[in-house]
């Protein structure tokens, strides 16, 4: 099962779900799967995975930890998430 981290305090850190989605979609071509394979897994659309995967169409919303672990699951991979103060 692969991992993917978000650790990266740069420029990434004001919209890390979007960081994430990036990676993602890194390993699906990696993977050699199409946003249909992933859609099926999730029981979505190609087309609602090309929104999630361009960052939300119109409405440009977040996608929820439930949708980035279920499309992460679709390539048998896992995300982690991690919480630190402010110094």
């Amino acid at each position: 099962m692969s991992d993917i981290t978000n650790n990266n305090n740069d420029a990434q850190s004001d919209h890390p779900e979007l960081y994430v989605i990036q990676k993602l979609v890194q390993v699906r071509r990696k993977q050699k799967k199409t946003q249909a394979d992933i859609a099926a897994s999730m029981n979505t659309t190609a087309s609602a995975i090309a929104r999630l995967e361009s960052g939300g169409g119109k409405k440009r919303h977040s996608p929820s930890l439930r949708t980035l672990r279920s499309y992460a699951a679709a390539l048998e991979c896992h995300v982690e998430f991690n919480v630190t103060e402010s110094a």
